[in-house]
């Protein structure tokens, strides 16, 4: 499919329905204060059993709600991958693969496949939308460590400590290493840009909130290598926004290891322009994996419990592009 990137772009944005959002903007405090407010985010319905490993949770009459485009692959190694849009192409597959190893590609509308597209298994049939398989979850309470957009420049490595980012954290840099000890980054009206460095983190979460939740970005060979927490009311969470559209998660030219579920119920992830990513699981509105680009889903080894839905150690150690469909 051409012209793809620029489509993706201009994407009409979609708000996934019945679904409230109710993360109010956080004051302005000084540094070492505590937030006046505590932000909620989105409650899922009754956790199920297995979770699926991909859910794409929008309703409508949606064309390409899954779209696997340009030369790209998904591969998915444990769990279902679930697609609830009604249309009759909520599944887009142009000269792509998508694979699902031990498990199911599951869908409402069906399944559009253009050139030399793989589906493996072949879609099949969902009898009702799947529901939003994450209990509802409270972000603790953070000190703010930063009153305006925080500027990263290059040529230096930096610790950050968790708390609030009021208007999002900007960092770029070939010479740029950012680490962030463990904790909740909390995005407040901000994205998490990322161009062109290596960031490193484990046991994090990056939240995005506020009235205007921004987004995360990777861009420009950004490296980025995250774990989610394996203790507490966010573990196994590695990035989760309250924002609403396309791109809330958008990783170009980018290589990135999550280990941990990707929490976009209202907005869209994106993977495009030769990224190779990996994560443990995703639960957005659309995904799209574009331009020549590879996504791993991992899934659980084992998924006995809601509380077990990302272990730590289930992610592969790199995103390989060129491993077995079949193993």
């Amino acid at each position: 499919m051409k012209n793809t990137k620029h489509f993706v772009a201009n994407f009409i944005r979609v708000t996934l329905a019945g679904l409230l959002l109710t993360c109010p903007v956080m004051p302005h405090a000084h540094a070492a204060g505590p937030k006046a407010v505590t932000p909620v985010l989105p409650k899922g319905d009754a956790p199920q059993n297995p979770l699926p490993s991909v859910a794409v949770l929008d309703p409508t009459e949606k064309v390409w709600s899954l779209q696997v485009t340009e030369g790209s692959r998904l591969l998915v190694r444990n769990g279902d991958v679930v697609v609830n849009s009604t249309h009759n192409n909520a599944i887009w597959n142009a000269k792509s693969s998508i694979q699902v190893q031990n498990g199911k590609l599951l869908e409402i509308g069906g399944y559009y496949r253009q050139g030399n597209a793989v589906a493996n298994p072949a879609p099949q049939p969902l009898d009702q939308p799947a529901t939003d398989p994450i209990p509802a979850f409270q972000l603790p309470r953070l000190p703010v460590v930063s009153n305006k957009k925080l500027f990263i420049q290059d040529n230096q490595e930096i610790t950050l400590q968790p708390g609030v980012y009021n208007e999002g954290i900007f960092a770029t840099g070939k010479n740029l290493h950012i680490i962030l000890a463990p904790g909740v980054y909390e995005m407040n009206n901000g994205d998490f840009f990322m161009s062109g460095c290596r960031v490193d983190g484990q046991g994090v979460t990056i939240a995005l909130v506020g009235n205007t939740p921004g987004a995360f970005w990777g861009a420009m060979e950004a490296q980025v290598n995250l774990s989610a927490p394996t203790e507490g009311d966010l573990k196994g969470l590695v990035i989760v926004s309250a924002a609403k559209g396309w791109n809330k998660v958008q990783l170009g030219t980018t290589r990135a290891k999550l280990v941990g579920t990707i929490y976009v119920p209202a907005g869209g992830v994106d993977v495009l322009q030769n990224s190779l990513v990996s994560a443990t699981r995703i639960i957005c509105l659309n995904l799209g994996v574009n331009i020549s680009s590879f996504l791993e889903v991992t899934g659980d080894v084992k998924a006995d419990t809601a509380a077990d839905q990302t272990p730590a150690d289930q992610a592969s150690a790199t995103p390989d592009p060129n491993a077995p469909a079949d193993k």
